[in-house]
């Protein structure tokens, strides 16, 4: 004999119940930025003088909030405040473990085609892979935004802002998140 709940079959409500749970499965699951990543994959940063190598003395902060959009395109927005010794000349992702100097890869703003850092606030913009400078010698195209969120994920990257009382950097933070 059969049961019936509800007029369905046990032997359909089986499949149901499967297609059900699968669909709120996927339903939940991120969407694919390729092989770039996530979309919606965050990263962040905390600029302080005492994460610059040689650390400085400051009373100067900063955040970098960083969001993976798709495969090519991430968004981000850089805050500073009280930096000491003149406006920010430049501020960069550089490529480099912390306590260890590395080279500019991205850009955020005065270099690489950006427009000038505001004396203080906060810059926004789109980074994509035409920002990516080349850097041989450590296995990363011009234009392979693949490789900096590979270098982002493994902790291997920080932002950095540079004025003229500390041209190597006033405050930095390591890279984390993705």
């Amino acid at each position: 004999m059969t049961r019936s709940i509800k007029g369905v079959t046990p032997y359909l409500s089986v499949p149901i119940a499967l297609v059900a749970m699968l669909a709120l499965l996927v339903g939940t699951l991120p969407i694919s930025a390729g092989e770039g990543g996530i979309a919606g994959a965050r990263f962040t940063a905390a600029l302080v003088g005492a994460e610059e190598n040689p650390p400085v003395t400051t009373g100067a902060t900063g955040e970098l909030e960083l969001t993976l959009v798709d495969a090519g395109t991430m968004l981000f927005t850089l805050s500073y405040r009280t930096l000491e010794g003149g406006d920010p000349a430049a501020a960069h992702i550089h490529i480099g473990p912390r306590g260890a100097n590395g080279p500019v890869v991205i850009p955020f703003c005065g270099a690489g085609g950006k427009p000038a850092c505001p004396a203080s606030g906060s810059v926004s913009g789109t980074i994509t892979p035409a920002d990516v400078m080349a850097l041989p010698d450590l296995g990363v195209a011009a234009g392979d935004l693949n490789a900096v969120l590979t270098a982002m994920r493994a902790g291997n990257t920080y932002a950095n802002i540079h004025n003229a009382q500390n041209p190597g950097g006033q405050i930095r933070g390591q890279i984390s998140g993705g």
